[in-house]
């Protein structure tokens, strides 16, 4: 229902919900079982709509460090993009940089650079980066991410013309001169 809810945009009500499920997991599956960590998701994502950055990262770290306990890296990933994502919805790029980062660093180590959702997370850099109004470190990024996506899977990819539609925005961006 919490699910539901939230996609309706209907976070008040929701929140009760959420955290009335998330306690149940945890009395019945402990704090670490999977289950219990999607309804401590839930919450973090209820709590970063509402605005209340610093607990739903908070939350949101200890969902990634309990998949990353459970050796789910797959998991953590997905849980820390969502993050991120939701964090730049909500217009606070810092804080979507320092975890955009983080999940680049850790699929380039644990997928490898060529891997598409590394390739993805770097795409977010560049954009969270050309948000901040970063734009000559955005450009360094975009520019990585169109070799790399070309060397990996040749200049007439769609991903490798989706990179490089990504690089002329962002240079189109930048001032002259």
């Amino acid at each position: 229902m919490a699910g539901t809810l939230v996609q309706l945009d209907r976070t008040d009500e929701a929140r009760p919900l959420a955290e009335h499920a998330y306690e149940g997991f945890v009395v019945e599956l402990g704090l670490d079982d999977p289950s219990s960590l999607a309804a401590l998701e839930r919450c973090a994502r209820i709590q970063l709509t509402q605005g209340e950055i610093p607990e739903g990262m908070l939350k949101y770290r200890s969902v990634v460090a309990g998949f990353q306990g459970r050796e789910d890296t797959r998991r953590a990933m997905v849980a820390a993009t969502n993050m991120e994502r939701i964090l730049v919805a909500q217009g606070h790029y810092a804080e979507a940089l320092e975890v955009v980062r983080e999940v680049v660093d850790t699929r380039s180590r644990v997928l490898g650079p060529t891997d598409p959702a590394t390739l993805a997370s770097l795409r977010d850099l560049a954009l969270t980066l050309a948000r901040m109004g970063r734009l000559p470190e955005s450009l360094v990024v975009a520019r990585s991410l169109v070799d790399t996506v070309t060397e990996a899977n040749g200049a007439d990819d769609p991903s490798a013309e989706d990179a490089r539609t990504l690089l002329q925005r962002i240079e189109e961006s930048l001032p002259p001169g």
